[in-house]
């Protein structure tokens, strides 16, 4: 009966903790040793051990059953021994040979905007005329590419002897422009002039353009698995204007972290630490980044 239900534990589904055991035990290296153990047994139970009178001959046949059980025994222990190796080895080549997860950091920066009211002013000069004269100046300014919602004004200023003026302004793409018309005094009742006057035709406005402001820190994140001895490459997506600066990896397994590096971007990597032997080892280029564990 103990037989067959060792044949039947030996043929039936076991459980991962003691599935070396039982198949230490039931191997048949192990059940020769366990009927050598009983048959031992009751050879030690039937011999008799008295060393004296007419039964003392018989002392070493209970010295030899003995020696057979612990035989037995030792060999049972040894086969149980090299099962549980087996499976610890089995397993450890089983882990080494599962993939590594691998997580990458892109660090980049971002450039920023910000809307900025810019103003301007501009002047044409100082414009002379006489009595029934008149001058028409023309000021103009451009605005830089990007500008946007510019306002122009044209006004005369320092003006001395005059009998009127005008002035507009006008806005053609990035060119501002003021004109303007300015009118000396009338001659006397005898056809003499007073005095010559003098204006200055000004250009003021304002537009709005987008200037720089210090970059923001913005970090994509990959996730991925990568097999040691293997190299893999990752497409990092961009990140709309910003600039690439720094790249970190890190290898886990499943018992966690086993190495990490920094990659600054278009050089070598920089080792940060590593668990085990091999470094990790990467490089980067046109947005994707080749990894290999060794």
């Amino acid at each position: 009966m103990q037989l067959t239900f060792a044949f039947y534990l030996l043929d039936g589904p076991l459980p991962n903790d003691v599935s070396p055991i039982i198949k230490a035990v039931t191997d048949p290296f192990s059940l020769l040793a366990l009927i050598v153990l009983v048959l031992g047994l009751i050879a030690t139970k039937w011999v008799p051990r008295k060393t004296g009178g007419s039964e003392e001959g018989k002392v070493w046949p209970y010295v030899v059953a003995l020696s057979i059980v612990v035989i037995s025994l030792v060999a049972i222990a040894l086969n149980v021994m090299r099962y549980i190796n087996t499976a610890k080895t089995g397993t450890v080549a089983e882990a080494a040979q599962r993939p590594l997860s691998i997580t990458i950091n892109i660090t980049s920066n971002k450039k920023t905007l910000t809307p900025t009211v810019v103003p301007f002013q501009v002047g044409g000069g100082q414009v002379s005329f006489s009595c029934g004269d008149s001058a028409h100046p023309a000021v103009t300014y451009t605005v830089p590419n990007g500008a946007r919602d510019v306002t122009a004004q044209a006004e005369w200023r320092n003006t001395e002897h005059a009998k009127g003026q005008s002035q507009f302004a006008t806005i053609a793409g990035q060119t501002v422009i003021a004109s303007g018309t300015i009118t000396g005094q009338d001659r006397n009742w005898v056809g003499k002039c007073p005095a010559n006057g003098h204006g200055e035709l000004v250009l003021k406005g304002t537009y709005t353009i987008d200037q720089e402001r210090e970059p923001v820190r913005v970090v994509n994140t990959v996730a991925g698995f990568i097999a040691a001895g293997k190299e893999e490459t990752f497409t990092i997506p961009g990140v709309a204007g910003s600039s690439a600066t720094r790249c970190q990896i890190v290898v886990s397994s499943v018992h966690g972290e086993i190495a990490s590096a920094t990659v600054p971007l278009n050089s070598a990597v920089a080792l940060e630490k590593a668990k085990f032997d091999g470094p990790i080892k990467a490089t980067w280029a046109k947005g994707k980044l080749t990894v290999s564990v060794e």
